[in-house]
């Protein structure tokens, strides 16, 4: 059950929801990063505070391929948790750009669970971040 708070992507509407994720991540030995998109505008910024906050290698392209190839290239751990705080920000952005980082997040949780690790992505937002990413509520 614990894997299930973790695994896969989804929404929580609030940061001490997320904390209990983190924390739970943490006891189990997963890696767990916080990205904060408070000042995202755009693509370009999302890829760019993505790659910082996860500390992707001077390579990255900082473009869609690039983020779904590095999110597929670590190479040490149990799992990955990726927490993104303040996405309702995320809303401003081109829909096209919401379904692709959803696509890539999800695509990123398949490979993995394919490989028997866990990732997992949490989007700290309120219901119509969830809606627009379509997905479903928290369990």
């Amino acid at each position: 059950m614990t894997e299930e708070l973790i695994k896969g992507v989804r929404v929580v509407t609030t940061k001490p929801a997320a904390d209990d994720v983190q924390e739970l991540a943490s006891r189990e030995g997963i890696h767990a990063w916080r990205v904060d998109l408070s000042k995202i505008s755009s693509k370009t910024d999302l890829l760019e505070t993505i790659g910082k906050a996860l500390s992707f290698p001077d390579y990255y392209g900082r473009n869609w391929d690039a983020l779904s190839e590095c999110l597929r290239d670590f190479d040490e751990g149990k799992g990955w948790l990726i927490i993104f705080d303040h996405a309702d920000t995320l809303l401003a952005l081109p829909r096209q750009d919401l379904t692709t980082l959803e696509a890539i997040l999800s695509d990123a949780a398949n490979f993995w669970s394919a490989e028997g690790r866990i990732f997992g992505a949490l989007f700290v937002g309120g219901p119509t971040l969830r809606e627009a990413l379509e997905l479903a509520p928290p369990h």
